[in-house]
């Protein structure tokens, strides 16, 4: 098993200290090359669940390098998110003429 340069903990963590607001708590999934930070979806008081938030959009963050992309909700965003490798990724964030220069950089 490959050891990468970022763990879940200093994902928790970034997480907690820029990306989360009072409306919207966001959380991460790991994908294996990179963690994805998404939205929690909650339960309203109504007990009501809520999936999608405006605005919202996630984030990729790559273990090798730190970087950090962050996407919004459109089908082309979707489809980059669905890359199962970081040379996949990097080659969808190409063909979608998005620019390779992270969003921010997270090290341990």
């Amino acid at each position: 098993m490959k050891n990468y340069l970022i763990i879940r903990k200093t994902v928790n963590e970034y997480i907690s200290d820029n990306i989360n607001t009072p409306e919207i708590k966001y959380e991460s999934k790991d994908r294996g090359y990179a963690f994805e930070i998404s939205p929690r979806s909650f339960r309203s008081e109504e007990n009501i669940r809520d999936d999608i938030f405006i605005g919202a959009g996630s984030y990729l963050l790559l273990k090798d390098s730190g970087s950090i992309y962050a996407f919004g909700t459109t089908s082309e965003d979707m489809e980059v998110l669905d890359a199962q490798t970081e040379e996949d990724f990097l080659e969808k964030i190409k063909s979608q003429s998005y620019s390779i220069e992270p969003f921010a950089t997270v090290t341990e």
